[in-house]
C-alpha cells in the first residue's frame, strides 16, 4: 500500500516529517510522499530521511496551490500534487508562492463573528495550539470542535467553510495570495521532472 498525499507540521499537519514516516511504517505502507502545501523538502533533507528510514520508499512531494478559471469565469484555488520532482529545480517556483495567512484567517474569523460564532483565537494561537506552521480551515474546524461550537470537523465544514454544504463563510484564499495559474504550475512541475496530479478533484466547483 502507498500513500501519496500527506501533510506534516510544515503546512497544515500536526506531526513532524519523521513522525509521519514512522506512522506510515507502523501501518505497513510500502511508499510515502509527504505533500505539504507550498513547501518541499530539500534534496539534503529528503536524502537524510530516506537513509534514516530505509524500510520505506520515500517520494518527493508537494501540494501546490494554484489559480484556475472555470468556464464561467470563476477563479478557484486548485491544489496540484507534484511527485518525484527535482527539488532544486522546483524550489524557486514554490518560493514565489505567498499567502497572507493572518489576513486570510482574520477574514474567516470576522465572517464567523458576524454569524454569532465568536472564536477567541488567532494565527499565532492556532500555531501554538495545534503545532502547525500554516494553520487554516482544518485547524479552525478542530478549534470549533474542541470548544464545543460544533460536534465534528465535518460539521464545521458543512455548516461554515467547506466547498459544499451551507458554506456560510465565503473566503477565497486567492484574494490573499500570489499563486500562479494551473497551466504555469503544471509546466513548472514537468520542467522539474515531476508528475502533476490534481488533488481531491471532486471537491472543486469546476464549472
Amino acid at each position: 500500500m502507498v500513500e501519496l498525499h500527506t501533510h506534516s507540521r510544515y503546512s497544515d499537519g500536526t506531526f513532524t516529517p519523521e513522525e509521519v514516516i514512522m506512522k506510515a511504517i507502523e501501518n505497513d505502507l510500502y511508499a510515502l510522499a509527504i505533500t505539504d502545501h507550498n513547501h518541499l523538502l530539500s534534496e539534503e533533507q529528503f536524502t537524510a530521511l530516506q537513509k534514516t528510514f530505509p524500510e520505506i520508499t520515500l517520494i518527493q512531494g508537494c501540494e501546490i496551490d494554484c489559480r484556475y478559471e472555470t468556464i464561467r469565469g470563476n477563479l478557484i484555488d486548485l491544489h496540484l500534487i507534484a511527485l518525484g520532482f527535482n527539488p532544486n529545480t522546483l524550489q524557486p517556483f514554490v518560493s514565489d508562492l505567498k499567502r497572507d495567512r493572518a489576513a486570510y484567517l482574520n477574514e474567516i474569523l470576522t465572517q464567523l463573528d458576524a454569524l454569532g460564532v465568536h472564536l477567541n483565537t488567532s494565527l499565532e494561537d492556532l500555531q501554538r495550539r495545534y503545532g502547525s506552521a500554516n494553520p487554516g480551515r482544518m485547524q479552525l474546524a478542530q478549534f470549533m470542535v474542541d470548544f464545543g461550537y460544533v460536534d465534528s470537523i465535518d460539521e464545521a465544514f458543512d455548516e461554515y467553510f467547506g466547498s459544499y454544504g451551507k458554506r456560510r463563510v465565503i473566503c477565497n484564499p486567492l484574494d490573499f495570495s500570489t499563486y500562479k495559474p494551473l497551466k504555469e504550475t503544471v509546466e513548472a512541475v514537468y520542467k522539474s521532472g515531476g508528475i502533476p496530479v490534481i488533488a481531491h478533484l471532486l471537491s472543486y466547483k469546476m464549472t
